[in-house]
């Protein structure tokens, strides 16, 4: 199982980060809606797509630098160089509590 496999499911508001906050820099995140987990595809070409990861598929709400909101965003489970432990976060537990 990948680190952030369980964290959401469709439906849920999740924030993702890009870096790990840190005191002497902006934290830099999207959060949105999770609309698919699970194998992420991308189409390089039409009618081409090729398999990139594991991971959630959002719909973006907000964007601190304002770039992606509106858009798709694909969130990884996991990643190999900068995981740390906080960095999705599933928003609908916090503000909901756990939802049957």
């Amino acid at each position: 199982m990948l680190k952030f496999e369980n964290t959401a499911e469709v439906g849920d508001l999740i924030r993702a980060y890009d870096f790990e906050p840190m005191p002497d820099r902006p934290d830099q995140y999207v959060t949105g809606w999770v609309e698919k987990k699970g194998p992420i595809f991308v189409e390089i070409e039409e009618g081409r797509e090729i398999y990139i990861c594991d991971g959630y598929t959002i719909h973006c709400q907000y964007d601190t630098n304002g770039s992606r909101e509106g858009i798709k965003v694909h969130v990884p489970f996991e990643t190999s160089m900068s995981d740390f432990d906080t960095r999705i976060e599933n928003l609908t537990v916090k503000l909901f509590g756990e939802v049957a």
